[in-house]
């Protein structure tokens, strides 16, 4: 059946091409560009890129905010092979310097807000790297993609890209301390555009999506992918402002809308100072954590009144959709997180690689084509998360007798107490419903007796006075006796990941982790 063709995403830009070259492909802030002259600027690019050393294989950092140029860069390291790196750029000179060890780039590509930074770090890095700004003009003796694409041809770059090359490496694995590279290659990317265009209905040909967070980040990145291979257009802001980003979806009749908890608390918050016709929306993901119903309907009344609701289920290495719950899906219990995808297979197991019976916990277990190829340069981790074909996710789940998958904890979470285990989540949704808690993560710390105790750290909300016996006798009202936890420290705010969504429980440990 091989007929030598091979699924790549510079083939996808050239179909999409063909097929809407007038349409909108991409835009932010500043303008946007046509399909026709997106991919005639890319394969520029490419050339460029080439003559200046960067061929297939070559690792490229990337430190930049949402743009033309980034978009642009992507698409050009698609077409000739060469493997994007993206840093996230809120993190610390020492973080991205960890993860340029990591990876080990060549050459790095950076947007003129970040100059500062990069120079910094290409201090850290061998004395022969290719610089390149992603900019209109630069300081002189910089390269810029402007000036490659002024001086290269438009010709399609005709290159021997397999499926199964690597077409990114996403670094993950900061909330478990520990970061790596997740290799993705083309034929991932594509099976989970796929997944997401059969199964939710976005992006289509119509479909106009404007992305809250940063194409570093895996959901945003696949997603700017599944619509350029959809035929939709693309809009990305270099920051989210939530005003900027509801003017925006306004404006140009946004259709779908992806967010988190502190996502939608912000967007609701500004909508009350200056309501927006948000009735172009017609659905929104809910990603991370769960959602209550009168949460749901707020935001479906207050930002969009004919959207329907999803949520999912996603982690880098599995590109990164695992699972939907659509609007129409009934799952025993309300949220759920879905079943899986069309392209995957989903299976719970105990310690000893059992599967569990329907209702019962156990690690989550994904396999299909957008698992990914590996973990860079890091053949035992790699053969740890993909132990026997199954990719181990480090997540605790229960099934249905629907196949509906619920999100029980994650595994290094799990707090053992007694011989019993505590899931924090559990005891964080227990706190949570106490009127006086704004936020709030659960740890364990080492207990002589018990191995582990519970200890919460809690914000209350603002202007109240709250003390630990109120948190724990609340959880004794609502918890079994081991569950309640033991001690509670109060704290201002709870440090986040770089979306506002993750509890960067590790940070937490390490600062209240002793007994």
């Amino acid at each position: 059946m091989h007929s030598g063709y091979e699924m790549t995403w510079g083939r996808a830009l050239v179909r999409s091409a063909a097929r809407y070259p007038n349409k909108k492909a991409i835009q932010d802030e500043r303008g946007h560009y046509t399909y026709a002259r997106f991919n005639s600027r890319v394969n520029r690019l490419a050339h460029g890129l080439e003559g200046v050393g960067l061929n297939r294989g070559v690792r490229l950092a990337v430190l930049s905010n949402n743009s033309l140029e980034l978009m642009e860069l992507f698409f050009a390291c698609l077409k000739i092979g060469v493997v994007p790196c993206p840093l996230d750029s809120r993190l610390t000179a020492d973080d991205q310097t960890a993860l340029l060890q990591l990876g080990d780039p060549r050459a790095m590509a950076f947007h003129p807000d970040h100059s500062k930074r990069a120079e910094e770090l290409l201090g850290s890095m061998p004395p022969e790297t290719i610089r390149l700004a992603l900019a209109q003009g630069g300081p002189d003796g910089l390269i810029t993609t402007a000036d490659l694409i002024n001086r290269s041809s438009a010709e399609e770059p005709e290159r021997d890209i397999k499926a199964d090359d690597t077409a990114f490496i996403l670094f993950t694995g900061g909330t478990t301390g520990t970061p790596k590279g997740v290799e993705l290659t083309h034929l991932n990317l594509i099976w989970n555009a796929v997944n997401v265009i059969a199964e939710n209905g976005s992006p289509s040909p119509e479909a106009c999506i404007c992305y809250p967070m940063q194409i570093y980040h895996s959901g945003a990145l696949s997603r700017f992918l599944a619509t350029m291979f959809a035929g939709g257009t693309f809009i990305a802001l270099p920051k989210f402002d939530p005003a900027l980003y509801l003017d925006t979806l306004e404006a140009e009749r946004g259709t779908f809308v992806v967010g988190n908890q502190a996502i939608w608390r912000m967007l609701l918050e500004e909508n009350k100072k200056c309501r927006r016709d948000l009735s172009s929306v017609s659905s929104w993901l809910h990603a991370q954590g769960d959602i209550t119903p009168d949460f749901r309907d707020r935001i479906k009344k207050e930002l969009f009144p004919r959207g329907e609701m999803y949520a999912s289920y996603a982690l880098t290495e599995a590109s990164p959709g695992v699972t939907v719950l659509k609007p129409w899906d009934r799952p025993e219990n309300w949220p759920g997180i879905g079943r899986p995808y069309m392209s995957l297979e989903i299976k719970l197991v105990d310690n000893n690689d059992r599967e569990v019976p329907v209702g019962q916990t156990g690690e989550i277990l994904v396999r299909g084509p957008n698992v990914m190829k590996g973990y860079f340069r890091n053949p035992e981790e790699t053969k740890t998360a993909l132990a026997g074909g199954w990719l181990r996710t480090g997540d605790l789940g229960r099934m249905d007798s629907r196949g509906f998958l619920y999100f029980v904890d994650r595994l290094k979470d799990v707090i053992k107490s007694g011989g019993l285990n505590v899931y924090a989540r559990e005891v964080e949704e227990a706190i949570m419903s106490h009127p006086k808690v704004a936020e709030v993560a659960v740890i364990g710390v080492p207990h002589p007796k018990w191995g582990e105790s519970v200890r919460a750290v809690v914000v209350p909300q603002s202007g109240v006075e709250l003390t630990a016996q109120e948190v724990i006798g609340h959880c004794k009202e609502v918890l079994a006796g081991y569950k309640k936890p033991t001690s509670v420290v109060f704290v201002p705010e709870l440090p986040k990941d770089a979306f506002g969504s993750k509890i960067k429980k590790q940070v937490l440990r390490l600062k209240y982790g002793q007994p």
